[in-house]
């Protein structure tokens, strides 16, 4: 089960009941016998015309480096960025073993310093002089 944000329900809500069977699916684009592809007619998309298509998308882009899985790993880094919680990440990636995610953890080495820095703030507040009472 992959949980879905306000904001994506407000993007897929209104098309339910478009796709009576399947929710992602392409339009062949030409008749393939030897595959039972007809021209115009709809079917799932299948993992290779995923990957198909993401070639042809990163071709028209001109971009050559960037892997499908590349948004996985954005989207865990932002998630651990805001959250810190690398628990939330494993769970979100659905990752079985906590060593798997920790990976993403060097997204939090640039932020040691100043987490260091707003102790050692906090610290000087509180090292106040007392004044003597007489």
């Amino acid at each position: 089960m992959v949980p879905i944000t306000d904001a994506i329900r407000e993007l897929l809500w209104p098309l339910r009941g478009q796709h009576a069977e399947i929710v992602f699916t392409y339009l062949a684009r030409r008749t393939r016998k030897t595959q039972k592809l007809i021209k115009g007619e709809s079917y799932p998309i299948t993992y290779s015309g995923l990957k198909s298509a993401w070639k042809r998308i990163r071709a028209a882009a001109n971009v050559t480096d960037f892997r499908f899985h590349d948004f996985r790993h954005d989207f865990a880094t932002k998630l651990l960025r805001e959250t810190r919680n690398l628990k939330l990440v494993q769970k979100a990636l659905n990752h079985a073993d906590i060593k798997t995610t920790i990976k993403y953890a060097y997204v939090l080495d640039d932020e040691v310093a100043a987490g260091m820095d707003a102790v050692q703030k906090s610290r000087r507040k509180s090292r106040n002089p007392i004044s003597k009472v007489s």
